[in-house]
């Protein structure tokens, strides 16, 4: 994709497709854009064989925020409704949370690795572990005597 760093990593159990987002450099929104949306569907429908975990930067939503991804409809209207895609994972927003929409698709926003914009939320990185059936997600504390340091979300696919 043109302007964009785009990838497919094929793994074991599941394939993660890495999308771009940057808009503009020192601008807070993202975009993925006609091209890049394209070429995901393409990529996605022609990699089904395997649960698909789709990692993007911007924070994906309805309504899209002001400083997240602002064709996060767009995306969403591709992800839904394809049953292998399982999980969206992003960050931007320096918050560690993880829920679903009503399709069942996750939606997974990492923590930051360095400056937290709330006190009491957590930085540090995420081990995820997939398997044919779920993500398990262990949460590492930069601060290991923080009470979320090791917490272990275990999200199973849907169907």
């Amino acid at each position: 994709v043109e302007h964009h760093h785009v990838a497919l990593v094929e793994g074991r159990t599941a394939n993660w497709f890495l999308l771009d987002s940057l808009d503009k450099v020192n601008s807070t929104p993202g975009i993925l854009g006609d091209t890049q949306r394209t070429w995901l569907e393409k990529s996605l429908d022609a990699h089904s064989d395997k649960p698909a975990i789709v990692v993007v930067h911007h924070n994906v939503g309805l309504p899209p925020a002001k400083a997240g991804l602002t064709d996060s409809a767009e995306l969403l209207a591709i992800l839904q409704p394809r049953k292998h895609v399982k999980a969206c994972i992003y960050g931007h927003t320096h918050t560690w949370d993880v829920k679903h929409d009503e399709s069942g698709l996750h939606l997974i926003n990492l923590p930051p690795t360095g400056y937290v914009f709330k006190k009491g939320m957590p930085n540090g990185w995420v081990r995820a572990v997939v398997s044919a059936n779920a993500i398990k997600l262990e949460l590492r504390c930069l601060d290991t005597q923080s009470a979320q340091h090791a917490e272990v979300k275990e999200l199973p696919w849907r169907a």
